[in-house]
């Protein structure tokens, strides 16, 4: 099927859809996409996606395949390593979509991508995809921050950089700035958002538990700097 293709995503982005996607086949697009009445479509989207490296559009027939296996935690009865390969592959086609010139999407709240990204990845305990994550989230961060598009995503998405700092990617991070940061950025949306600090940020909320599970692995427990301690407990204890 031929699909209405967009330029190139942003470099970060697009090693990020090319490492995802040599990890994939049409098997797993076959097996994976969801089980409804338009199955056939999302299958054949996708895997001219996957065959042809062209991304498309983000309409209905891509945001579903990518937005309903957000959902799936239990993998009972699937192989749970093809599936998490699967999702990374449908997640990096939304970051990359999201990142370029389409921008951001209605259909696909930013925070749900990279928090979905970043428990697969942690799962599979793949550093090559660690390394990939950092440039690909500022990418999207930058696209996002912008005022027409979804700045209400961005200290999530700072969050995600802070995480992934403490894991040490990139290795010359600093994760106690970036958590200044995260915090500076949640303060200043207070006045829209005054109840919740960070997570009443975003419209999109349902994957606080992922996120709050991440906090707990990757920030230090013992950290003596005030605003890594601080955002850890704000975080974990909300």
């Amino acid at each position: 099927m031929k699909i209405d293709s967009l330029p190139d995503a942003p470099p970060g982005c697009r090693l990020l859809f090319e490492y995802a996607r040599q990890f994939v086949t049409t098997k797993d697009i076959a097996d994976f996409c969801p089980s409804d009445p338009g199955y056939y479509t999302y299958v054949a989207k996708f895997t001219s996606i996957l065959e042809t490296g062209q991304l498309a559009r983000t309409h209905y027939d891509i945001s579903e395949t990518i937005c309903l296996n957000w959902y799936v935690r239990n993998f009972e009865g699937i192989d749970e390593v093809r599936f998490r390969r699967f999702r990374v592959f449908t997640n990096s086609v939304g970051m990359a979509v999201s990142a370029g010139r389409e921008g951001s999407s209605d259909f696909i709240p930013e925070n749900y991508l990279v928090v979905s990204l970043l428990v697969d990845t942690d799962a599979l305990g793949d550093a090559a995809l660690f390394s990939l994550l950092p440039p690909a989230i500022s990418e999207l961060r930058d696209r996002v921050k912008m005022p027409d598009e979804a700045p209400n995503e961005v200290p999530l998405l700072s969050l995600a950089q802070t995480m992934l700092a403490f894991k040490g990617y990139p290795s010359k991070s600093d994760p106690l700035s970036l958590c200044r940061q995260v915090i500076k950025e949640a303060d200043a949306l207070k006045r829209d958002y005054p109840d919740d600090f960070l997570w009443g940020c975003s419209n999109f909320d349902l994957f606080r538990k992922e996120w709050s599970e991440l906090v707990l692995c990757s920030f230090p427990a013992d950290s003596t700097d005030e605003p890594v301690a601080l955002l850890r407990t704000m975080l974990i204890d909300s």
